[in-house]
């Protein structure tokens, strides 16, 4: 079990966020210790990890709540069609990029 601190220093993640994923529903401290100080297990620690992932790969607070309603395999197929278009917008900004460099060159 670990503090919030802790938590935070073990994760990357700021307090800030912890406490708005918890705010969301999206997890919760599993203990309270002597001193009143919320506690986090490994499985908290987990959670904030894959939550913070989510969020990299652009799923918002409030898609990441719907996940937790669905199964599996359902998850599965939605973070796969996610990356899909995760995908389809790097090849975009790689183009993008491209035709950047070439407008650069026709300037200079």
């Amino acid at each position: 079990m670990e503090t919030l601190r802790e938590l935070c220093e073990h994760t990357g993640v700021s307090r800030r966020a912890i406490q708005g994923y918890e705010k969301a529903g999206l997890m919760s401290a599993a203990a309270r210790n002597e001193r009143g100080y919320l506690l986090y297990d490994a499985k908290a620690r987990d959670r904030v990890r894959m939550i913070k992932l989510l969020q990299n790969l652009e799923f918002s607070i409030r898609e990441i709540a719907e996940l937790d309603n669905l199964s599996k395999d359902e998850v599965r197929r939605e973070v796969d069609a996610h990356i899909l278009r995760l995908r389809q917008r790097k090849v975009e900004i790689d183009e993008y990029i491209d035709q950047a460099y070439e407008l650069i060159e026709k300037i200079s």
